[in-house]
């Protein structure tokens, strides 16, 4: 009779949620590994605001978005973000701001899953990665000389590249108020490159 084969087990263990513990440590990216993701995305905007004495808009191709994203559930990130804009991609008009919210994805997983044993791992991710967000925005603007804070919705989509770079792009509209009854709304969208780390 053939000795017994000794069989090893993988267990899965699902993605807890830990947000009271993550937020101090977010910027840690040694520490939670794979968890992390940094955007550089690139777009077109349009900026309409008004304050008490002036008024303008602004629009063209020259959004950067730069933004840090943490998961901190298997279904919700955590973003910070900063934008800038330019009339002339580099030059012209411009616009500044901190983009602070999270994502939520209805259809797969904010991160990889992985299980690991003995030196190997296995590693399980969605290709296409559907998510909508909502952000905390602030927003400076040289065309008018003031500054606004507000609340934006967005949504948009990942889709996995290789192993650790996927492709992000996204719509948003951010309506922002300011002092003596200035408001702002903003609309764009963007694409660019998600860095996982």
């Amino acid at each position: 009779m053939a000795p017994a084969e000794k069989m090893t087990m993988i267990r899965w263990r699902p993605n807890l949620p830990i947000i009271a513990f993550s937020i101090p440590f977010v910027f840690m990216g040694s520490a939670f590994a794979g968890k992390n993701k940094f955007d550089v995305n690139f777009g077109y905007f349009s900026v309409s605001a008004k304050t008490a004495n002036s008024s303008g808009s602004v629009a063209g191709i020259g959004l950067y978005h730069f933004n840090y994203r943490r998961s901190l559930t298997p279904k919700m990130e955590l973003t910070l973000g900063y934008t800038l804009y330019f009339t002339g991609i580099i030059a012209g008009d411009s616009g500044s701001g901190l983009d602070v919210g999270g994502n939520y994805f209805p259809f797969s997983r904010a991160a990889e899953v992985s299980a690991g044993q003995g030196g190997r791992a296995l590693r399980l991710e969605e290709q296409f990665r559907p998510y909508l967000g909502i952000t905390f925005n602030q927003r400076s603007y040289q065309s008018v000389q003031s500054s606004y804070s507000g609340f934006g919705l967005h949504g948009g989509f990942e889709y996995s590249l290789k192993d650790n770079l996927s492709l992000n792009t996204a719509v948003r509209m951010i309506i922002l108020s300011g002092a003596r009854s200035s408001s702002a709304t903003e609309m764009g969208g963007f694409g660019g490159l998600s860095f996982r780390f």
